[in-house]
């Protein structure tokens, strides 16, 4: 099970094997920043779309200007209604998750006798898409759309608490870990394609899709944190996962 392998890596920390290691490898704690993040790809979603602000209409009045004008007409509750004032739409998604989301150890500390300090980095690559149309009465009278690539830098401390069953034989190990703190920032942003229509509409799309991004991120923080957190739980089997002292030892 996927618990087994990132409790025998936490455990390189309570057998001073981790030390012992840090000369030999360029990443010392790469085959635990490895389990995290099979962990964390399993919870996290490929897509976010966002069409809270997208397909207002009103009634069709009694006159409206240039009646012969072709009308686009929808159904709401069973009657006919007209497309009318903006519409915005947002979508971010991940074409990968596995290869989009990198995660690193960076620090390992012992803080108490059963207590140690894990300190995360992560970045995730993503695409963004912001689309917005206006209507008037059933009129399109523009639609403009912007893409951008993206990413997203990400810091989790992480407090991970250790227990020793020497009850049994071979020994026991329990690791629980949860996730503190998370921080995330937005890293790079660049429009790579704009839609038919050019100009400083277009311009403002792209800046408003930056802020966007950087307003859900703020958002979600909480959540992104508590998401982890139960990647990481889960993969220890709820967090009661239980190794022999044996199968530590055989770490290389």
């Amino acid at each position: 099970m996927p618990g087994k392998p990132i409790s025998v890596a936490c455990l390189m920390l309570v057998m001073g094997m981790v030390q012992a290691e840090e000369g030999k490898d360029k990443e010392p704690y790469a085959k635990l920043s490895d389990l995290i993040h099979k962990a964390i790809v399993k919870k996290a979603p490929k897509e976010f779309e966002d069409k809270s602000d997208w397909g207002k209409t009103v009634p069709p009045p009694a006159k409206v200007r240039f009646p012969r004008l072709r009308r686009v007409v929808v159904k709401v509750d069973g009657r006919d209604e007209f497309p009318h004032g903006v519409w915005n739409r947002w979508k971010i998604w991940l074409d990968d998750p596995a290869k989009d989301i990198t995660v690193k150890v960076v620090e390992l500390k012992k803080i108490e006798p059963s207590r140690y300090h894990v300190k995360l980095t992560a970045t995730v690559a993503l695409h963004a898409e912001a689309e917005r149309n206006r209507w008037r009465n059933g009129v399109k009278l523009f639609g403009i759309s912007v893409q951008a690539d993206a990413k997203v830098a990400a810091e989790f401390d992480c407090d991970v608490r250790v227990a020793v069953d020497a009850t049994s034989f071979p020994p026991a190990v329990s690791v629980q870990p949860k996730i503190l703190k998370s921080q995330l920032q937005l890293e790079e942003f660049d429009l790579n394609r704009i839609g038919v229509v050019q100009g400083e509409l277009v311009r403002e799309l792209g800046d408003e899709l930056k802020v966007y991004i950087e307003t859900v991120m703020k958002l979600y923080e909480d959540e992104v944190k508590k998401r982890a957190n139960e990647a990481i739980a889960q993969s220890l089997d709820g967090g009661k996962a239980k190794l022999p002292l044996t199968e530590l030892l055989q770490l290389k």
